[in-house]
């Protein structure tokens, strides 16, 4: 397993979006679990980081990662930094859009000092071929890492960005996940 930052909080993440080119929308906006399961599953082999590590915070035209979201907040951190997180998507937004092209933000914890961000980008054909087996063949074209470069936040400054995206600025982690949650609800006209 690579080396990995231990006996801090400060280690480096990365934040970033994909953009994936779609071959089969039917396949692809099936199941989110599913969907989901894919991407994140095929960036931990792609990216030779442990499965625990990879995180999807958001398929565009599906809700944010709430679970997970809630669990980094676990304090209230102070101004969010710049970043590439700078929004979510909305739920009523199209999974695949016009183009057949569909986005996911997804977070890697603590990468590994064996992960030189440079070599990422060359990852991306690797990552195409792993989703587009793991959906079914034909469901993935292609992919690119955007924008690059991506956001390397340490572990604090990840928190405060999601805070401030979610947060509103009041309440504990979980009431501001129930609050997101409830308008997840409404968006979808539940």
């Amino acid at each position: 397993m690579a080396e990995k930052c231990y006996g801090t909080t400060d280690c480096p993440n990365l934040v970033s979006q994909l953009a994936i080119t779609i071959g089969n929308a039917t396949t692809y906006e099936a199941n989110e679990t599913a969907t989901a399961a894919a991407i994140s599953s095929s960036l931990s082999t792609a990216l030779n980081v442990p499965s625990e590590d990879v995180t999807v915070l958001q398929i565009r035209g599906w809700p944010i990662n709430l679970q997970k979201i809630s669990s980094l907040l676990s304090r209230r951190m102070q101004a969010p930094p710049e970043g590439s997180l700078d929004s979510f998507w909305m739920n009523t937004e199209p999974i695949v859009d016009s183009n057949g092209v569909a986005m996911v933000k997804f977070l890697v914890e603590r990468l590994p000092v064996t992960l030189p961000p440079r070599s990422i980008p060359g990852r991306a054909a690797q990552l195409a071929a792993l989703i587009d087996t793991a959906l079914g063949k034909g469901s993935v074209t292609s992919v690119q890492f955007t924008p690059w470069p991506p956001w390397f936040p340490t572990k604090s400054e990840l928190q405060s960005q999601l805070w401030n995206l979610i947060g509103h600025g009041s309440g504990t982690p979980s009431q501001v996940c129930a609050a997101v949650a409830s308008e997840t609800k409404q968006d979808r006209g539940a």
